[in-house]
């Protein structure tokens, strides 16, 4: 069993001066998209952009097994987004995203470290490309440990115990 103190990762964002805020409305949901066209080509799937209407779409699909929020600093500005969604398995996978003009503030591990413990079983699933070493650094660092690779990809999971 994945063991988690009470602590929602709140901590990791308050050492870098973000908040969270959860992803609820249409204005939320056009953040994501923004965010996610922007950083798109980091990603390890998906990294064609994506529509106004077909995010809204995917969103009104996907809500009941998506967990999303939007981090913002100190002024209130949205730095990034930090998702776990629940495949067909069970399975709950993250995505993480900052904005490349917010990138180099320890953001990334911050949010990632938030999102994973926001998961209802306490086990989170990810990949990062390895040519994309922030995003490899960002899994290596802390509460992940790989359970598999390709020539192209690094899938982590969550360790048993969350530091």
């Amino acid at each position: 069993m994945i063991t988690t103190s009470r602590d929602t990762g709140a901590r990791f964002l308050d050492a870098v001066g973000l908040t969270a805020r959860r992803v609820i409305d249409d204005e939320d949901v056009e953040w994501l998209r923004v965010i996610r066209n922007t950083c798109r080509l980091g990603f390890a799937h998906d990294t064609a952009p994506i529509a106004h209407t077909a995010q809204e779409q995917w969103w009104r699909a996907n809500q009941s097994d998506v967990i999303a929020y939007l981090h913002q600093d100190r002024d209130g500005f949205v730095v990034g987004y930090g998702v776990i969604r629940r495949d067909a398995e069970g399975m709950w996978w993250s995505s993480v995203a900052v904005l490349p003009t917010y990138s180099g503030h320890g953001y990334g591990g911050a949010i990632t470290a938030h999102v994973v413990r926001q998961s209802p079983t306490g086990v989170t699933q990810g990949q990062a490309r390895k040519d994309n070493p922030a995003a490899c650094r960002l899994h290596h660092a802390r509460d992940w440990e790989v359970i598999a690779e390709d020539e192209r990809l690094i899938t982590y999971q969550t360790r048993e115990v969350l530091p």
